[in-house]
């Protein structure tokens, strides 16, 4: 997350400011979201359904992802007018 944002930035040619600093927060916010949201369906799967480790991560991420991206997508969505 931080390594691509810092690639990111230097590729673009941009300086680090507080506004790069506030989107850097706001992406590690995101994955962290999205990532509490996958661990919380992967333990309901765990308890519910006996799945082990491995096929409640991988039952989780095939039933999360699209929702986790399509929320993910919107979000970003409405920040490029702050962008632009």
């Amino acid at each position: 997350c931080l390594l691509g944002a810092a690639l990111g930035i230097w590729v673009m040619g941009l300086d680090v400011s507080v506004t790069a600093v506030l989107g850097i927060v706001s992406l590690m916010g995101i994955l962290v979201r999205n990532g509490i949201i996958m661990l919380d369906y992967a333990d309901e799967l765990r308890e519910k359904e006996g799945l082990t480790v491995r096929e409640a991560a991988l039952h989780s991420a095939k039933r999360r992802m699209r929702p986790i991206f399509l929320t993910s997508a919107a979000a970003s969505m409405g920040v490029i007018p702050m962008i632009l």
